[in-house]
């Protein structure tokens, strides 16, 4: 077709192999000054990359031995939550030491120090199927062991009982522009 600027085409694929990218960035840091803060300006992760989901026991070891040590690091899995059904939503885990969640960038679970399965902790939050929502989790590893299971129910509205998030529930790319499988191409002359 023309426009403006001269003539331009466009093309529209299918693919139905085209996978999509579940679980979550994570990413992991050295802690030396033991403040158990990330501070994007100046701190970079010695590891990054895509996992399936938070589902972890490093016992006294650390994700990137030998360049983690087992003790004083951090780490960050930062991606979006696709709710199953509409509902009211907690998230709490099974951590060791300080685990945090955050869902569209408000705290829903906050717990300074190792815990068992708590929900006592865990804020609910109201989402709707099918709509991610930015999720951030991060975890403080001071001594001894280390560990985060990250498990999520709904409270009210749709059923999703007491589990670990599954991989299918978690994606690093935020909604696409095109359904699954469609890519598009423009054609500028």
């Amino acid at each position: 077709f023309t426009t403006v600027g001269g003539s331009a085409g466009l093309t529209l694929t299918y693919n139905s192999q085209q996978p999509q990218q579940g679980g979550l960035t994570a990413s992991y840091f050295d802690d030396p000054s033991h403040a158990g803060l990330i501070n994007d300006n100046f701190q970079k992760p010695v590891l990054v990359r895509n996992e399936p989901q938070i589902n972890a026991d490093w016992g006294t070891s650390s994700p990137f031995p030998p360049i983690l040590g087992g003790d004083w690091w951090l780490a960050r899995w930062q991606g979006y939550f696709v709710p199953p059904v509409t509902g009211t939503y907690q998230f709490a885990g099974v951590h060791d030491d300080v685990a945090t969640v955050e869902i569209n960038g408000a705290y829903v679970y906050d717990v300074r120090s190792p815990s068992s399965l708590n929900w006592a902790n865990a804020k609910g939050v109201s989402l709707t199927a099918g709509q991610r929502v930015p999720i951030t989790v991060e975890l403080q590893e001071l001594t001894g062991g280390a560990q985060l299971k990250l498990f999520t129910r709904t409270t009210a509205g749709g059923v999703v009982p007491e589990q670990i998030i599954p991989t299918s529930w978690l994606t690093t790319a935020d909604s696409p522009a095109l359904p699954k499988g469609w890519t598009l191409s423009a054609d500028l002359d």
